[in-house]
């Protein structure tokens, strides 16, 4: 365990440990998340959040390797590597990302795990907490598929067909498969703000990476075709992309937190003291729940 020594001011933080000597000012995107784990007492996890190096030593068969992240020994892209980073950085939850990863290194086509990517990183798909991805389906009003009207998407069906049968050419824009797409294009096919109540239904769809087959080069990688999917819920929104993972993160007691005050907006920092039912005290106020937000 490394030995660490602090001086904090209002503008820096300097973290002394291993022989080395880490400054970070009060504009870097780690200032707040090092402060935290100050306010905490937590100064042995320092180290960890200021070298690279040691970013992952708590987390089996993941190395940062060379500025990039390898999963039991293969490198995941470097949009992911930085995301990753990111997400740890700033104290949000990370694992999912390297779930994600792990469940995408088992995907056997190259050219499946490199279009994944730029799907999600174009459209903004969120992850779920097991490392899944959302996207979207419009379906008849009885639930059956749009093309044929035989398959049932009822809300928790496990949907599936063999990865031999779905056609892995991205050349290919409408071929055999499970489709799935971005909301914007689900919407359209399934002409889901029909005024005269005519359209479909918008279905959140949750799939494992490895089930990815092919996204078609046109559309602009609106669409894809995957060999299983699993059906989540009726869609009421477009979910942001990291939305899932966030609402998994819960205020406890000592977390450093903004509150919002007046119409200033979330701008005042201070410590969490106590939380009881849908109230929380930061520096001896009390706040609704909704009034505070993690740092």
């Amino acid at each position: 365990m490394s030995e660490v020594s602090l001086m904090v001011s209002d503008t820096s933080i300097t973290v002394a440990f291993d022989g080395k000597l880490e400054t970070i000012k009060s504009g870097d995107h780690r200032f707040e998340t090092v402060l935290r784990a100050i306010r905490k007492g937590d100064t042995n996890s320092l180290p960890e959040l200021l070298d690279p190096n040691q970013m992952f030593k708590h987390t089996p068969n993941v190395e940062l390797v060379g500025g990039r992240i390898q999963i039991k020994g293969k490198t995941i892209p470097d949009s992911m590597t930085n995301r990753v980073l990111r997400f740890k950085e700033k104290g949000l939850p990370f694992d999912p990302l390297l779930r994600f990863s792990e469940k995408l290194l088992d995907n056997p086509s190259f050219n499946s795990r490199n279009m994944l990517y730029e799907f999600l990183e174009h459209n903004g798909h969120p992850l779920t907490m097991d490392g899944n991805f959302i996207a979207y389906k419009a379906v008849r009003k009885d639930f059956k598929d749009i093309h044929s009207g035989t398959m049932s998407n009822a809300v928790g069906n496990y949907v599936s067909m063999p990865r031999s049968d779905v056609d892995d050419n991205p050349n290919n824009t409408c071929s055999s498969g499970l489709h799935v797409a971005t909301y914007d294009y689900a919407k359209d096919f399934g002409d889901i703000d029909n005024p005269n109540g005519g359209g479909g239904i918008m279905l959140e769809i949750e799939i494992n990476p490895r089930d990815v087959v092919a996204v078609p080069n046109d559309y602009n990688g609106t669409k894809m075709r995957v060999c299983a999917y699993t059906v989540r819920k009726v869609s009421e929104r477009f979910l942001e992309d990291i939305e899932l993972i966030e609402e998994a993160k819960e205020i406890t007691y000592g977390d450093l937190v903004r509150m919002k005050k007046d119409r200033g907006g979330f701008n005042v920092l201070g410590q969490v003291e106590a939380i009881a039912n849908n109230t929380i005290m930061v520096d001896g106020e009390v706040y609704a729940k909704n009034d505070v937000e993690l740092v």
